[in-house]
């Protein structure tokens, strides 16, 4: 799992403090978290549902799997965005198995270069994918690198 803030500038990955941005909460504007795990999302979800806070709660994910855990605990989804794909020129854009770590960050602040070098470090032995994943996740601010998948999309370029 990662969190963080746009607002606290870096994730838990990047050293965010959890006890020292716990205590910033009340001034948040939002906090961000990513899950591995779709049981985990679906007790902190429950959670928050029992909380009622009044505040908004934004889920992203694979659509055939928000939507059933949402109905399974009580919550009527009301908006969904899509992604459309990708158009325009896509021969600028970087390889695919850069784009896949790049566009990790909502905020596109991982650049393809260090993807790029990350990669080949990993390939050449001298970096592990779980090293890797957490030097991807530190320009991330708002938390939503996912450095499990990223570990594992990196083990994957690793191999012969």
């Amino acid at each position: 799992m990662n969190f963080g803030s746009s607002q606290a500038g870096k994730s838990a990955k990047a050293g965010l403090d959890p006890k020292a941005y716990a205590a910033t909460l009340d001034k948040a504007y939002g906090v961000a978290c990513c899950f591995s795990d779709k049981e985990a999302i679906k007790r902190v979800l429950v959670k928050l549902k029992d909380a009622d806070t009044g505040i908004s709660i934004v889920t992203g994910g694979l659509i055939d799997e928000i939507v059933p855990m949402a109905r399974e605990i009580g919550i009527s989804p009301h908006t969904v965005f899509l992604s459309l794909g990708i158009h325009g020129k896509k021969a600028l854009l970087p390889e695919d198995e850069v784009l896949e770590t790049t566009t990790m960050c909502g905020h596109g602040l991982v650049s393809s270069n260090l993807a790029r070098a990350v990669i080949q470090k990993v390939q050449s032995g001298t970096m592990s994918p779980e090293e890797g994943a957490t030097l991807l996740a530190q320009p991330c601010p708002c938390g939503i690198f996912n450095t499990d998948r990223c570990e594992a999309l990196l083990q994957e370029c690793g191999k012969p």
